[in-house]
């Protein structure tokens, strides 16, 4: 299985195959989608499950009622029983990342905007705000980057910012950045991993989701 890091734009509503598609996820992901308050999130949210999913299935020529889905004691999502297979999703408004990988992985993404500058004199390092200083991209280029690594180990934001300020960092880990259409996407791994930008289109993924993935009841 190669390292991907797949790049979703979304249309900011729910497909014409919406229901579909929540039949092939379990109920309590469908009963999570339809708490969101907004369509867009609920789109992400969906999609995101189902290319999930679909991965998975190719991955390790399962049926989706043989996927089950489990969470670390802080919220890390990960596939039992298969400990070679592992991902990270991320959401932005627009957009959906979704990281593959034979070993643990975080990805995140975030939409290129004017930058919370509050925000980086609170957190960053004094390095990290000089090289933000005038460039709002270089800011969610950090930013990414430290939410990447954070969702790779499943520890709180607020402990990798401050494993970052006291160089604490794991030698181990790499952290690459992609810049695709307006969006900033950072994804973290093992320092051998050679990830790829792969992007998906929304209705390629519905159609093969529909025709690879078996409703759950």
């Amino acid at each position: 299985m190669e390292h991907t890091l797949y790049f979703l734009p979304t249309s900011g509503g729910m497909p014409q195959a919406a229901d579909a598609l929540l039949a092939c996820v379990s109920p309590a992901r469908r009963a999570k989608i339809a708490a969101l308050r907004f369509a867009g999130d609920r789109e992400n949210a969906l999609l995101a499950a189902v290319a999930v999913r679909l991965c998975a299935a190719e991955a390790l020529g399962a049926e989706n009622r043989q996927l089950r889905f489990a969470c670390t004691e802080w919220g890390k999502p990960y596939l039992d029983g298969a400990p070679d297979f592992c991902f990270s999703v991320a959401h932005t408004d627009g957009a959906v990342a979704l990281a593959v990988s034979t070993s643990t992985v975080g990805a995140d993404i975030e939409r290129l905007r004017e930058a919370p500058h509050g925000v980086a004199e609170r957190f960053f390092t004094p390095e990290e705000q000089a090289y933000c200083t005038g460039a709002d991209d270089r800011f969610f280029e950090v930013w990414t980057r430290r939410e990447a690594l954070a969702k790779r180990t499943g520890t709180p934001l607020a402990e990798t910012f401050a494993a970052s300020r006291g160089g604490r960092a794991a030698e181990s880990t790499a952290t690459r950045i992609f810049r695709a259409d307006a969006f900033m996407l950072a994804v973290a791994s093992d320092a051998a991993a050679a990830f790829s930008l792969c992007r998906l289109n929304a209705d390629d993924l519905v159609r093969n989701a529909l025709e690879r993935l078996a409703p759950l009841g």
